[in-house]
């Protein structure tokens, strides 16, 4: 059989069509790909821990150490460009009728802390390139309460160069306590835009 004009315009065009599919299909794939697969790797990945120590001062005070450590667990270097760090006392108590109560950290945060401030300097407010960490102390010297009700709650945040919460680290106990801290954290973030 012999081909004419006609078949080699046919053959090409069907040529140039099967090439626009696969091209179309490939890009989809593709891009399907880098957004399950790849972009997820590429997010900042902070991972945050903390504790709470107490040394004695004397009989009638203690030192409460903050230990904080931050460190970039993912791929992508990130940026920390503020620190906030904020301190409140609260009492573990029931009212008089009561006989259960919710420890309400939020209605806590609203409050006003003792102690707040803003680091703009310092060991956390560095680039952080990936596997890369830092840790730093914060301390607070209290006075010994007569009982065990009286609560240090601590907190810090760490807001990156867009002024966006990168992660967060809580930590409570007992004043001048000897158990365990409480511990509570955002350690990977959600971007909010």
């Amino acid at each position: 059989m012999k081909f004419t004009d006609d078949h080699y315009r046919f053959i090409d065009a069907m040529c140039k069509v099967i090439t626009a599919i696969a091209l179309v299909v490939a890009g989809f794939w593709g891009y399907q790909k880098f957004i399950r697969e790849e972009a997820p790797i590429l997010e900042i990945r902070a991972r945050t821990t903390s504790r709470i120590l107490w040394d004695p001062i004397g009989t009638d005070a203690c030192s409460a150490l903050f230990d904080v450590k931050l460190e970039n667990i993912g791929t992508t270097l990130f940026t920390v460009r503020r620190v906030d760090v904020a301190a409140w006392l609260t009492r573990r108590r029931l009212e008089p009728g009561q006989n259960a109560r919710v420890f309400d950290i939020q209605a806590l945060e609203q409050s006003a802390p003792f102690y707040r401030q803003t680091l703009t300097s310092g060991s956390f407010v560095a680039r952080f390139p990936a596997g890369t960490w830092d840790r730093d102390t914060f301390e607070w010297w209290l006075r010994r309460p007569a009982d065990d009700a009286q609560i240090l709650y601590l907190k810090i945040s760490f807001i990156d160069e867009h002024d966006r919460l990168m992660a967060f680290e809580s930590d409570w106990d007992v004043i001048c306590g000897s158990g365990g801290t409480l511990t509570r954290r955002r350690d990977i973030p959600r971007v909010e835009d």
